[in-house]
């Protein structure tokens, strides 16, 4: 899978971006960007990109459930070939 370089979350548009020597794997900006850490494995970023997608669509979470459900739903996507 690419990294895209937006992403469209409900009625926002945000962009992607990899960024080398960030602290995390991932953030988001107060400017609507995601930040990816261009260090990481593509597995990674994959990863990261749905972890941070799932802190957009409901930033209630707690981080332990963001990262049981981005989880969860990277493995659903890949073991379906909806991404390679």
């Amino acid at each position: 899978m690419l990294i895209p370089k937006s992403i469209k979350i409900g009625a926002f548009n945000l962009e992607v971006r990899e960024v080398k020597g960030l602290a995390d794997d991932g953030s988001l900006s107060g400017e609507g960007t995601i930040l990816i850490n261009k260090d990481l494995s593509p597995k990674e970023k994959e990863l990261t990109l749905f972890h941070e997608i799932i802190h957009c669509i409901n930033p209630g979470f707690t981080e332990k459930e963001v990262e049981w459900i981005s989880r969860a739903l990277y493995q659903v996507f890949k073991d379906n070939n909806f991404i390679k």
